[in-house]
Order: structure tokens, then sequence, then C-alpha cells
């Protein structure tokens, strides 16, 4: 069970011809922009590899290989976006959760754009033989049914960098900050929520674990800060990494067998990433089923 925990918290987010091989950028990127920038070869791969300074056939001065040319295309976002996001957590192993979303992107006026992120699936990570956590369909149309909304000028010169936005679930926020307000306690259930409507505090969670024998639950309430940042690639494509801030709270558990996991308590690891895929705008609106019944075309295994 100590493996459990993290799960809880990561599932609950509001992604040329050189002889050399070149690798690709952390991000996952890709697209039209570093097309552009790696294309052509010629002199300037020969000044990167050392090549220097070429001296004229008739022995003149050396004259420096020209600049490869530099693309100035800026790219502008509209439509619907599919995203895949893998949050990486430590809790004495590595855990991945993979996430999926939907954001829409419109004109607002005034140079701003307008994001709307719907959290459509969590892929959570299970442990073979020892434990396995699963988000029951009450809980997912509550996550479908609360999209976030951000707007402001947060995707310009081809750099995405939207404000944060906080993602949270079994907990009541009016009157407060939903980004720093104290989350409800098994000892103060003052500001917890039923929102899945089963008469436990929180929303409750389905766990499949070896120690308990049979499918016990995790009664929870929490908050995810999620922080993209990343570079448009292309009108087609947007590739960064993933800040998220975790913070949970166990209101209760259906057995005594999760005692042990009210306690533990994940700590967000380095290189998480998303990828966002423009979706064809002339299927007309998508909804997260319309993405998800794709998403294997969207995000190839190999990308």
């Amino acid at each position: 069970m100590t493996k459990l925990l993290p799960v809880l918290s990561l599932s609950l987010l509001a992604c040329g011809a050189d002889s050399d091989p070149v690798q690709p950028p952390a991000t996952g990127g890709g697209g039209a922009q570093q097309a552009e920038d790696g294309a052509g070869g010629g002199a300037g791969d020969a000044d990167a590899r050392g090549g220097g300074p070429q001296a004229p056939a008739d022995g003149g001065d050396a004259v420096d290989d020209p600049a490869p040319p530099v693309s100035t295309e800026t790219y502008a976002l509209s439509g619907t976006f599919a995203v895949k996001a893998d949050v990486n957590a430590k809790l004495i192993i590595d855990l991945t959760s993979i996430q999926y979303f939907l954001m829409e992107f419109e004109d607002a006026g005034d140079g701003q754009l307008k994001q709307t992120t719907t959290n459509c699936r969590n892929d959570l990570p299970s442990v073979e033989g020892v434990a396995e956590m699963v988000l029951p369909p009450p809980v997912l149309d509550l996550l479908q049914s609360r999209p976030m909304s951000v707007t402001g000028h947060f995707a310009e010169d081809n750099v995405y960098a939207p404000p944060a936005q906080a993602f949270s679930l079994g907990v009541d926020f009016e009157g407060r900050d939903p980004f720093t307000a104290t989350l409800p306690t098994e000892d103060d259930l003052t500001h917890a929520l039923d929102e899945d409507g089963d008469g436990h505090p929180g929303v409750t969670v389905d766990v499949e674990a070896l120690l308990c024998g049979q499918t016990q639950h995790v009664y929870a309430a929490f908050r995810t800060v999620v922080e993209l940042a990343g570079t448009i690639d292309s009108e087609e494509l947007i590739t960064g990494t993933v800040v998220p801030v975790l913070d949970q709270a166990i209101l209760g558990v259906s057995d005594d067998c999760l005692n042990a996991a009210k306690a533990l308590e994940p700590e967000v690891a380095e290189g998480s990433t998303f990828r966002a895929v423009r979706i064809d705008p002339g299927v007309g609106a998508v909804t997260c089923d319309d993405m998800l019944a794709d998403v294997d075309t969207l995000f190839p295994a190999a990308q």
C-alpha cells in the first residue's frame, strides 16, 4: 500500500538527412519550427562540426560561412487540441500517471486567448500483483463536467505559458483561495464535500490491493495545481513540461487494511511532460469520448 496514494494524487489534475544523428528535444517536440531550423545542411553544418572559415580558391582572406536562415514564422492557436500528460512522482519507486485532456482555444479579443481545459481520463499506474486504483464512473463524470478556463496573453512568439490552474474534488473552496486554502481532514470535515453523492466525505476511489483481499475504498479530498510551459511547434502541435503541485487529504477508508496509506505523501518528480495535438476542425464539436476513441492514433506509442 505504500505505492497507492501517489496514484490518487496524480490522477486528479483541471501533450534531417545529415550523416550525424540529431537528438530530439527533451520536450518530445519536433514540429515545423525544428524542421525549418534544422533543414538545409550545407555550410552551416560544416561550421558546427568544426569546419571553420573557408579560404577562397584564389588564396585570398578567409570568409566565414554564411549563417543559416532563421525562421521568423509564428503560429496562432485555435480550435480543439487533444492533450496527453505524463506526470511523474516518487514514493519509494518512480510512478507516472498518464492523463488525457481536451483544450479549446478561442480568440478573446485585444490579442488575448481563452483556453478551456477538460479533464477526460486518467490512466492510473498499477503495481502488478500488489495494487490497482480505479476512478469509478461518478468521479470521472465529475472531472469531465468541470472544465477550467483561463484568458490572457500566454501564447505569443511561439512561447506557450498559460496561468496555473487549480483542479479539485471533494472540497468546498467557496469564499476561500482555491490555490492555498487548507483541505479538510479526517478530524475536521468542515469543508469536505460528498461530491459523488455516495454518503462518504470527499470522493471515493476504488482500490484493489493484495493486503485487502477484495475491493476497498479510499475517501479523499484533493487539489492539483498544474502549470504548463512549452513551445508552439506549429499550428497543430504544442509540446512542453508540466509542473504540478499535489495536495491531498485522506478523509477515511473502508477497511483497516488501508490505514497505513493515510500518512503517506508523494513527492513530485522532475521530467513531467505534455504533448498537445490539434484535432481536425472538420469533425465539428469534439467530446472526451470522441478523443479517447482515437487516442492511439493521436498519440502513437513511439512518441
